[in-house]
């Protein structure tokens, strides 16, 4: 489906996940340029994993899913080897 515009538009709740992150991100972004050296390669292969359309986007998503990343382990990182392992001994 495509707006006026020529953007595609979704059904709502029918987004893809790359691109409902990707909004996610842009909602509230104060961007600041920054110049930093990538790998060719490494860039071109997260744009393909990620389905960035620049190699801007694909940065910014890939922090992202960093930032995500982190903090799905900061609940795991609190119990800090506080689970009792002997439950398992019987098993």
């Amino acid at each position: 489906m495509n707006r006026d515009d020529g953007r595609p538009s979704w059904p709502p709740g029918r987004m893809p996940v790359h691109c409902r992150m990707y909004a996610a991100v842009m909602e509230n972004a104060a961007l600041e340029r920054k110049a930093f050296f990538v790998e060719p390669q490494t860039l071109k292969r997260a744009r393909r994993i990620l389905r960035a359309k620049s190699d801007g986007e694909a940065v910014r998503l890939a922090l992202a899913r960093v930032q995500e990343i982190e903090e799905s382990w900061k609940p795991l990182l609190k119990l800090g080897g506080r689970a009792k392992s002997a439950r398992f001994e019987g098993i």
